[in-house]
């Protein structure tokens, strides 16, 4: 406000002494906006590394919490075939390279459909869609980026950029619950539910049927994909009580 004041009383009194006082002013002010700025774009880039820059942006702008919420989201597990046994007989910068490689194929093709890689798990990733971002259709953006993900990891290798690599998916589609879990201290952005359970279990089938994209019934109703799918019937889960329908997309 003062500064404004400042600002007003420069023109008709047309003094240099103020102008010039009022300009430097101002550009300081400009100045050290751009480097706050500046600042918070470097540290949410730094920060997005680490998790996600979807998450991280929404952690800055609310001081770093999360409040949890109950949202409808897909979850994708994805599983490289045989990991282990490639990766006895390599070096270890060989595995990281590989891991990179493969890694950086499936971040660009979620992303492509607004997909948000949760979890790196060595052999694999988690992806949500839907949270903390909402989406009208997760099961169906999860779908389409399993299906192009696939395609782009054929393409890869024939251009000779990925070794032969054959995934398992699976996904499941519903309600859980978001936000940070933890202490004051040390937080995780979670998502929690049987959801996670289920579509972990889902990709898991992969090994028995030997596909590469298992879904559930609830995800094949909300993405309207019935015409491409097969029905692998009811399948006992790891751990679920009850046999649980499948269906096969790949």
């Amino acid at each position: 406000m003062v500064y404004f004041i400042l600002l007003m009383l420069s023109a008709p009194r047309l003094s240099f002494a103020l102008c010039l006082f009022c300009g430097l002013l101002a550009a300081l002010s400009y100045v050290r906006a751009v480097r706050e700025s500046k600042r918070r774009h470097h540290v949410e880039n730094l920060f997005g590394k680490q998790i996600s820059p979807e998450v991280a942006k929404k952690m800055l702008e609310n001081d770093g919490h999360l409040e949890r919420r109950r949202m409808n989201v897909a979850v994708m597990f994805i599983d490289i075939r045989d990991f282990t046994r490639f990766a006895v007989s390599r070096r270890p910068e060989e595995i990281i390279q590989y891991q990179n490689d493969f890694f950086r194929i499936v971040i660009n093709t979620v992303v492509r459909y607004k997909g948000i890689v949760h979890q790196f798990l060595g052999d694999g990733c988690m992806v949500t869609f839907g949270a903390p971002l909402h989406l009208d259709n997760p099961s169906r953006n999860a779908v389409l980026a399993s299906v192009r993900l696939l395609q782009a990891l054929e393409e890869a290798r024939d251009r000779g950029e990925l070794r032969a690599t054959r995934i398992g998916i699976g996904i499941h589609s519903g309600e859980v619950v978001t936000g940070n879990v933890g202490t004051a201290e040390r937080q995780h952005y979670s998502i929690t539910g049987s959801v996670v359970i289920l579509a972990s279990r889902i990709e898991q089938m992969n090994k028995e049927f030997d596909s590469q994209l298992l879904v559930s019934k609830e995800v094949i109703r909300s993405a309207g994909r019935q015409r491409d799918a097969t029905c692998l019937g009811d399948v006992s889960l790891k751990g679920w009580h009850e046999p649980v329908p499948i269906f096969k997309l790949a």
